[in-house]
C-alpha cells in the first residue's frame, strides 16, 4: 500500500500544472486559514452582531454567484491559464481592503472583490482535471487534496494560539499583511509557470461560438448533471446555515478557548488529510458513490451532534467523524470538493464544456445558498444557536437522499 501511494504522488506530481497550483494553493491556504477561522470573531471587534455576521456572508455567496458562469465561459473561450492568473490578481485586492477596514461596512467592498476572484474557479478546477491522469483520477484528486491540505495541520492550532497572545484585533491584522505579500507572489509563480491545457483546436472552437450558444448548450445536460447540482445546492443552503457560526458556538455556548478550537481543527485537519489519498485509491477501485454518500450522510449528523456537546472531548469527537467523511472525499458543495466528488464531475463532464459546467454548478449553488447564513443568524438570534444546528442537520439529509437515488456514474468516463 505505501509503495503504491509512493508511486501515485510520484506520477502525479510530475505534471508541472499540478506542482504550480499545489504549491500556490498551499501557500494561500496558510495565510488565509490562519485568521478565517476565526473571522466571525473580528468582524464582532468590528462592530458586527451575528445577523450581521450572516449578511455578510449571504452578500459574499451572492456576489460569487454573479462571476461562477461568466467566469466558466471565459475558461471555455479564452482557455485556463489567463483566467486563472486574472482572478488571482483580483484576490490581491480584498485583503488590502479588509486591512483597512475600521467597521463591519467596510469590510464589504472586500467581500465584493474576493467574489470577483472567484471567476477563476471553474478554469481551476478544469486545468486540474486536465492534468491530472484520468485513469487514476480518485486516487491523484486525493493527492492533490492530501498536499494542499497540509498546512491545515498546524495552522489550526498555530492561529488558536497566536490569537489568545495577540487578540484577535491586532493578530488578524499582521497575518492579513502576510497575506498581501503571499497574493502577490502567489499570482507572479502562475502567471510564469502554469501551462495552457486546453488545445488551440478547442480554442478556435469555442470562440466560434456566441455567448448566447455556450449558455443553452447548459440546458442539454444530463440527467445525473442536474441530480449533482441539486445535491450540491442543497447540501451548501444546509451547511452555510451554521457553518460561519461554528467558532462562535464552541467559544461562546460550549467555552472553549480560541486555541482549543484552533487544536481542534489542526486535529481533524490531520485525518482528513491522511484519509485523502486512500480516500481516493478506494473510489477508483469501487467507484466514486459509496464515498461521496458517506460524506453527504456524516456531514449534517456531526452539525447536530455539536448542538449537544460538551467540553473539549465531546466537541473533538464530533468534529472527528466529520473529518472522516471529508478524508473519504465527498465533497461538500460546488465544483470544488473531495476526491470522489472532483473525480465523479470529471468522469461525467466532458472537457470542452467544463469551464462552463463548472461554472453553472458555482452560480446555482451560490445562489441557493447564498441567503442560508444571513437566515441562520436571524434563527440564531431569535430561537436559539442548537436550533440552528440542528435545523442544519434535517436540511442536509435531503441531499443524501437525492445522491443516493438519482445519481449514477457513468459506464465510460470523460478524459
Amino acid at each position: 500500500m505505501a509503495h503504491s501511494i509512493k508511486l501515485v504522488i510520484k506520477r502525479i506530481f510530475s505534471n508541472r500544472n499540478i506542482m504550480v497550483i499545489t504549491a500556490t494553493t498551499s501557500i494561500w491556504t496558510f495565510i488565509f486559514s490562519l485568521y478565517y477561522t476565526f473571522w466571525p470573531l473580528y468582524l464582532m471587534e468590528l462592530g458586527a452582531t451575528t445577523e450581521n455576521i450572516g449578511l455578510i456572508a449571504m452578500i459574499q455567496s451572492t456576489a460569487q454567484l454573479l462571476f461562477q458562469l461568466p467566469g466558466g465561459i471565459l475558461a471555455d473561450r479564452i482557455g485556463r491559464r489567463k483566467v486563472i492568473v486574472y482572478g488571482s490578481m483580483f484576490r490581491l485586492i480584498t485583503p488590502i481592503i479588509f486591512l483597512f477596514a475600521t467597521s463591519w461596512e467596510m469590510i464589504l467592498p472586500g467581500v465584493i472583490f474576493q467574489a470577483v476572484a472567484s471567476i477563476y474557479m471553474p478554469a481551476f478546477n478544469a486545468l486540474i482535471a486536465e492534468s491530472l491522469p484520468h485513469e487514476d483520477r480518485g486516487s491523484a484528486f486525493g493527492a492533490y487534496r492530501m498536499i494542499t491540505m497540509l498546512p491545515l495541520v498546524v495552522t489550526g492550532f498555530f492561529s488558536g494560539v497566536f490569537m489568545d497572545h495577540f487578540g484577535v484585533w491586532d493578530g488578524t491584522r499582521m497575518i492579513l499583511i502576510c497575506n498581501v505579500f503571499a497574493s502577490i507572489f502567489i499570482v507572479i509563480v502562475r502567471y510564469k509557470f502554469i501551462k495552457e491545457t486546453f488545445t488551440s483546436k478547442q480554442l478556435n472552437t469555442a470562440k466560434k461560438s456566441s455567448i448566447k450558444e455556450s449558455i443553452s448548450e447548459l440546458r442539454n445536460q444530463p440527467k445525473t448533471v442536474w441530480a449533482l447540482i441539486s445535491v450540491s445546492c442543497l447540501s451548501s443552503f444546509a451547511l452555510r446555515l451554521s457553518f460561519s457560526f461554528f467558532v462562535l458556538y464552541a467559544i461562546n455556548t460550549i467555552g472553549l478557548s480560541k486555541t482549543q478550537w484552533g487544536l481542534i481543527g489542526s486535529i481533524i485537519s490531520v485525518v482528513s488529510m491522511s484519509l485523502s489519498l486512500p480516500g481516493g485509491m478506494i473510489t477508483d477501485k469501487i467507484g466514486r458513490k459509496p464515498n461521496i454518500l458517506i460524506a453527504r450522510i456524516l456531514t449534517p449528523i456531526t452539525t447536530l451532534g455539536l448542538s449537544f456537546a460538551r467540553g473539549f472531548n465531546q466537541t473533538l469527537l464530533v468534529r472527528l467523524v466529520s473529518s472522516i467523511g471529508g478524508g473519504l472525499g465527498g465533497g461538500i458543495s460546488g465544483a470544488s470538493g473531495g476526491p470522489a466528488w472532483q473525480a465523479l464531475l470529471a468522469d461525467i463532464i466532458p472537457s470542452h464544456k467544463r469551464g462552463r459546467v463548472y461554472g453553472l454548478i458555482g452560480t446555482l449553488t451560490g445562489l441557493v445558498g447564498a441567503p442560508a447564513p444571513w437566515i441562520g443568524g436571524l434563527m440564531w438570534d431569535q430561537i436559539s444557536p442548537a436550533f440552528t444546528l440542528q435545523m442544519s442537520c434535517w436540511l442536509g439529509i435531503i441531499p443524501a437522499i437525492i445522491f443516493l437515488l438519482f445519481v449514477k456514474e457513468p459506464k465510460n468516463k470523460e478524459q
